[in-house]
């Protein structure tokens, strides 16, 4: 039974992605199989075991479509995929179609793997690049090119077909491009398609909802989270689980160049929102260079796509939602401003495409301007200090006829007040009241909060008393964890001016008829006594956290082991017993935040109390614990913007955390880089220069190639700092990369630097008299 098995084995489908090397050299296979089977010795089958047969079950199953294909199928799959390739990468294509719609009609194509596909994808592309330097096709030629191209591209191997779409665009056969894309879309894994392989000419990625006219990558602010914004929080942070688009941009960007050569943007807004895919910059730049495109015609689809991206944003509501929160915690006015102009130069057109109300989306306006976008942009405009826009979006709302919600009314009290405008802030809640709106607990949050920062607590707690008086109101609409988001705010401003007895009474008061303080309330007083160094009082809160039945946070902890350090040499040991009295099994995200806590202290206990934290972790056994590059990465940031360390010792601290990512084999990649160089660029001494351009050079070392957030980063950093000689040279380095095509903002800073007067003396020293 065993020698039949055996024999039969050699007539089974070899496939390279299954069998890597017996596939490459199938007489190999067979004559092992042979040599096998003439053996004359009996194999006895081993006996099946509970832990044997755990193992079997565990595995996956055989993929039904190879089961199923008869001893002639398989031989003739065996022996025309060789042939298939080699007639693709000698350029024969006549051969190629004779191989290849036999298999089709076997119904052999559905066995191809990933190897194949991408090895025919990348023949094609090149036999298509070539034609377009010399004849066309015949049409027996374009069928068998397209099919595989297309049937690739639905597997993720995207060349062939990007080719395809190039080549017809270049000749003017527009409705060819159609034609494929449709063709293209049927062959979707989600439309009843094959399922995607990986991409080894360009993997799709998770899209990352990101301004290209804001090209930092990465935050401008650390992985440690903000003790302030723990308590004024008046939203959830987005963490929307993003799937990998299935329709690939390199192929949805070719069908829109068509659309727009014929001007038909309705047809584009369509196929924008049925992808939801983002056109970036550098692969609008990439078809433009391949289509040879003059320059009317380049800014013509650099404004369709650009129109089309606004429709795309505005149909996500979390997208869209992301993007300005972002941008807005940034400061990056320009890119707000771009977007929102966008958006009312589209409100505005005759036939627009987008509507304010909703009860007015039709298949011919198919997209919302959301409520809350009112809001964010109002926020926005006020932290960035752009009252002229601010003001021109209020005028706006009235000209589409939007009434101004709650939530618009809370940003803009909430903008008054970060600005420091207590007296405008003022106006506003008169304003809202006079329009006939009832405040909610957010609204109350948001002026209380505006006239404690502005330095004016007598008027905070006026707000606060009519808060009170609301509340009965307030209580029915509205969820008790909302409503504690105000009293938090009141305990922080009343500490913050030194009105400990007041911020006692409201507490007291919370205890007794709610809401329950939380953590937050607690870590709010525990902040300040700290501070104080009033360690009496310190424990007291502790007692009542305890007493509560509450567990710390990472800000409990950090305030705990910053403020015992001043007095304890076994802080540290202190904490952790604290988190094994409560219970807690810190993680490496909990661990990591009390980390980024200590190294902002300017202190070398505090250095040294996060240094026990991280060998504590490197030592754990749980992998819940053990750091991660973002551990180190927080433990480095806060060496490289501490201004109070000797140069020296900073060097060696940085040396030995460098050291241990190493030992972990932990690599930092390019959104680290950027963490690192512009924490050093943040740092003002001669140093922080230093820094930055070794982690630059490092980056480059490591073969890891900078993008536009990387040069942006350090053109922003070296121009702020009058560093015109290092920039010029740093345009010499970009203008290395092969490809590289700088773009939005980046490019603004290249002009800056070009026209400063070291780069206009070198051009001078350079021109030939």
């Amino acid at each position: 039974m065993l020698r039949h098995r055996v024999r039969r084995a050699a007539s089974q489908i070899t496939l390279d992605f299954l069998l890597p090397v017996t596939a490459r050299h199938p007489r190999t296979l067979l004559f092992a199989y042979q040599r096998r089977s003439s053996s004359n010795k009996i194999v006895t089958a081993p006996h099946i075991t509970p832990e044997l047969q755990s193992i079997l079950s565990n595995l996956p199953p055989v993929n039904a479509d190879i089961t199923s294909v008869r001893a002639s199928d398989a031989s003739f799959y065996n022996t025309t995929l060789p042939q298939l390739s080699n007639a693709l990468s000698k350029r024969d294509l006549e051969k190629a179609s004779k191989l290849w719609h036999p298999l089709q009609d076997r119904q052999l194509t559905r066995l191809l793997g990933p190897a194949q596909w991408e090895n025919y994808s990348r023949h094609l592309t090149t036999v298509i690049r070539d034609r377009n330097r010399s004849d066309v096709f015949t049409s027996e030629e374009r069928e068998v090119v397209e099919q595989i191209a297309v049937s690739a591209a639905a597997r993720g191997y995207t060349g062939a077909l990007r080719a395809c779409m190039v080549h017809l665009l270049r000749r003017g056969d527009l409705d060819a491009v159609y034609v494929l894309y449709a063709q293209y879309l049927d062959a979707l894994p989600s439309n009843g398609g094959p399922s995607v392989g990986k991409d080894t000419e360009g993997s799709a990625s998770v899209e990352v909802e990101e301004d290209e006219e804001d090209v930092s990558e990465v935050s401008n602010q650390s992985h440690d989270t903000d003790f302030e914004a723990s308590i004024y929080r008046t939203q959830p942070v987005f963490l929307e689980a993003s799937s990998i688009p299935v329709v690939r941009r390199e192929i949805l960007v070719c069908v829109l160049a068509a659309y727009a050569m014929q001007d038909n943007f309705r047809a584009g807004l369509d196929a924008v929102l049925d992808s939801g895919v983002r056109i970036t910059r550098g692969i609008l730049t990439d078809l433009f260079h391949e289509l040879h495109l003059k320059a009317p015609m380049r800014s013509k689809l650099e404004r369709y796509i650009s129109r089309l991206d606004i429709a795309r944003l505005l149909a996500r509501n979390f997208s869209l939602a992301f993007q300005l929160n972002n941008l807005t915690r940034d400061h990056s006015d320009r890119s707000l401003e771009r977007i929102y102009k966008g958006i009312i130069t589209e409100l505005s057109d005759p036939d627009p495409w987008v509507t304010t109300d909703p009860t007015k989306v039709t298949k011919h306006r198919p997209v919302l301007m959301p409520e809350f976008a009112w809001a964010s942009f109002l926020k926005g405009f006020l932290v960035c200090k752009r009252l002229d826009l601010a003001e021109q979006l209020w005028e706006d709302m009235g000209k589409f006829g939007v009434k101004a919600p709650i939530s618009v009314w809370t940003a803009l009290i909430d903008g008054y007040g970060a600005l420091r405008m207590p007296d405008q802030a003022a106006i506003a809640w008169k304003s809202m009241l006079d329009y006939g709106i009832k405040p909610d607990a957010l609204a109350f949050r948001a002026v209380i909060q505006g006239m404690f920062v502005s330095g004016h607590p007598d008027r905070a707690l006026k707000r606060y008393q009519e808060f009170e008086q609301h509340l009965p109101r307030i209580r029915k609409e509205e969820p008790e964890s909302t409503i504690l988001i105000v009293y938090n705010t009141v305990l922080h401003g009343l500490l913050f001016h030194q009105d400990v007895d007041a911020a006692k009474q409201v507490l007291e008061d919370m205890q007794k008829r709610g809401p329950k303080p939380d953590i937050v309330s607690f870590n709010t007083f525990m902040r300040y006594y700290g501070r104080k160094s009033e360690m009496r009082a310190f424990a007291e809160v502790l007692k009542m956290v305890d007493a509560a039945n509450l567990s710390g946070d990472e800000f409990t902890f950090s305030t705990l082991l910053t403020t015992l350090l001043k007095v304890r040499k076994d802080a540290t040991e202190i904490m952790f017993g604290l988190m094994r009295k409560q219970g807690i099994q810190p993680n490496v995200t909990m661990y990591t935040s009390i980390i980024g806590h200590q190294v902002k202290q300017p202190t070398v206990k505090d250095l040294q109390a996060a240094l026990e934290i991280l060998e504590k972790m490197e030592h754990d056994e749980s992998e819940a614990v053990r750091p991660n590059e973002i551990t180190y990465t927080t433990f480095l940031t806060g060496i490289l913007r501490a201004t109070w360390m000797d140069s020296a010792v900073a060097e060696e601290w940085i040396k030995d955390i460098t050291e241990k990512m190493k030992t972990r084999n932990i690599t930092p990649k390019r959104p680290t880089y950027h963490i690192l160089i512009r924490a050093s660029l943040d740092n003002p001494e001669s140093r922080g220069i230093q820094n930055a351009l070794y982690y630059y050079r490092d980056m480059v070392q490591s073969k890891v190639t900078p993008g536009q957030g990387t040069w942006y980063i350090l053109l922003s950093g070296l121009i702020a700092r009058g560093e015109w000689a290092l920039a010029n040279e740093l345009l010499g380095d970009m203008a290395k990369i092969p490809s590289f095509t700088p773009g939005g903002a980046l490019t603004t800073l290249i002009q800056r630097v070009r026209r400063s007067p070291v780069s206009s003396r070198r051009r001078e020293r350079t021109t030939p008299i």
